[in-house]
This record gives C-alpha cells, sequence and structure tokens, in this order.
C-alpha cells in the first residue's frame, strides 16, 4: 500500500512540475504578446497622427488654391 501511495505521490508531483513549466512558458509568451500588442498599437497612433498632420496641411493648401481661384474670377 505504501508503494502504492509513493508511486501515486511521486506521479502527481512530476505532473505538477510539467504544469507549472508550462505556465512558465505561457506567462513568457503572454507578456511577449502584450509587448507586440502594445508596439502595434504605438506604430498605429504614430500612424494617425502623422496622417492627421498631413491631412490639416493639404487642407490649408487646397484652401489658399480655391482662394486664389476665386480672387481670379472676382477679377475677371
Amino acid at each position: 500500500m505504501d508503494g502504492l501511495l509513493r508511486g501515486f505521490k511521486a506521479e502527481a508531483a512530476e505532473v505538477l512540475r510539467g504544469v507549472a513549466a508550462v505556465a512558465v512558458e505561457l506567462n513568457a509568451t503572454a507578456g511577449e504578446m502584450a509587448g507586440t500588442a502594445q508596439d502595434g498599437v504605438s506604430r498605429a497612433t504614430s500612424v494617425a497622427a502623422a496622417s492627421s498632420g498631413e491631412l490639416a496641411q493639404q487642407s490649408e493648401l487646397l484652401r489658399g488654391r480655391v482662394d486664389t481661384f476665386l480672387a481670379g474670377i472676382r477679377a475677371a
């Protein structure tokens, strides 16, 4: 009976060690994925900010051209 109990304890301990090792790996992978996601958010934010600035610049350029066009029509 003692032999069976010791065998069971040994097998249970081995399973728990395996589960713990996998948990550590999963935690590391989750950390890497979170870092990758944060990097993606940062890049998307940068692109959005750059696009917004470029859009404002294009809008001002277009406004200037429209004003020049309208001034030419009024002068004619």
